[in-house]
């Protein structure tokens, strides 16, 4: 018998029929006194569908907020100051002067890509290749990128010190201006180039498109905010759709106000993001760093958009008119971070930067590296 026939063994022979026949013809010829009922057939074991790296990533993210300890993943930014990347210097190679220092790997190493005719960055194929290294070491990277102006006749470098012309802004939202076509070149001949190679390792990462977006030192900053806003999504539709394991980085500096005016909307950037230094000098009191992160309500606007809230890049330290005082020389307590992190609970990364800032220049490296507030890259789930 198979599912469509039936053979019946006769003294005479093999009868053979069709099995939806002989179920017709016994019913039609016994008429009521027979009935056919088939066998239920078990319905199919369903297939999970397997949940991608960048969703755990982002589901690890909001679950966090609310974890009474393992609260906060900690970061380093890697040496982008025109260094070879030989160079093992603490203030050169922080990420792997923490490991050294405290045998521990930070859960998150940011690096810059520079794409920007500047020497202010290692070259872009140069931090790939680095990307890789700390990807294989159990890292989820943060990555960053500087950009040329798109004008034409009044320069092109960039990082600048001042924002670009607001009417050269504009134009690089409308369609074949000599802006706009310059803002693509670099998208795609630049850009998007290099993001595609990072996502050839299937393992997701943050992105920041834009460096502070609401301070004037930038090109793009302090910007017309819808202006700002569809440059953003400018990048983000020639981007996204090649690039999805990329979780978009919205990132503003403390002290300067306008922290969400440019926010482009959650469709377009997934995580919030402040860079937060505080001028502590050698006091263990977290208080000025707090106070810091709630200077002008940063923290409170940040934290109403209703997405994980980062802080990109953390410092300690002593200024003088914007200037490190003292760079390193375990001058800076780093409890203060951890300390100024538990009050400050919903931000679930933070990525102290590099030279003076890094965690390993710096005096009880180990105890924030071993606080059980702290989530370091043996901490992550394997998820990710």
């Amino acid at each position: 018998m198979t599912d469509t026939t039936v053979t019946v063994n006769l003294p005479n022979g093999v009868l053979t029929i069709d099995a939806t026949a002989l179920t017709s013809a016994i019913t039609s010829v016994l008429h009521a006194n027979a009935t056919f009922t088939p066998n239920a057939t078990p319905a199919p074991t369903p297939t999970p569908t397997p949940i991608s790296k960048r969703a755990a990533l982002m589901s690890y993210l909001a679950s966090l907020k609310t974890a009474a300890t393992k609260h906060c993943l900690i970061g380093q930014t890697e040496a982008i100051w025109d260094k070879p990347l030989t160079d093992v210097t603490v203030a050169n190679a922080p990420i792997a002067a923490v490991k050294t220092a405290t045998g521990k790997q930070v859960a998150i190493a940011a690096l810059i890509a520079n794409f920007a005719t500047n020497s202010w960055a290692v070259d872009p194929t140069a931090t790939l290749q680095l990307a890789a290294q700390l990807q294989a070491q159990g890292t989820i990277l943060h990555v960053s990128a500087y950009w040329n102006m798109p004008t034409i006749g009044n320069g092109g470098a960039a990082p600048t010190a001042s924002p670009l012309d607001a009417n050269d802004f504009h134009q690089i939202t409308v369609a074949g201006s000599p802006q706009n076509v310059n803002f693509l070149a670099q998208i795609d001949n630049s850009l998007l180039p290099w993001l595609q190679k990072l996502e050839a390792a299937g393992l997701p990462y943050f992105f920041r498109p834009f460096i502070e977006i609401n301070g004037n030192w930038n090109w793009y900053g302090a910007q017309n905010a819808s202006d700002f806003i569809a440059v953003w999504k400018i990048v983000y539709n020639r981007v996204a759709p090649k690039c999805s394991n990329a979780i978009w980085v919205y990132n503003v500096n403390q002290d300067v106000g306008n922290y969400t005016a440019y926010f482009p909307g959650s469709a377009y950037a997934h995580v919030a993001s402040i860079d937060l230094y505080a001028d502590n000098g050698s006091s263990s009191n977290a208080a000025p760093f707090v106070a810091k992160a709630n200077d002008g309500g940063a923290y409170a606007a940040l934290s109403a958009l209703n997405i994980p809230l980062i802080a990109s890049e953390v410092g300690l330290g002593t200024t003088s008119n914007g200037t490190v005082v003292g760079p390193g020389n375990n001058t800076q307590d780093m409890t203060v971070i951890v300390n100024g992190l538990k009050q400050l609970p919903n931000i679930v990364a933070a990525i102290l930067f590099n030279g003076p800032f890094a965690i390993a220049s710096q005096k009880n490296a180990a105890a924030l590296m071993s606080d059980p507030y702290i989530v370091t890259a043996a901490d992550l789930p394997a998820t990710i």
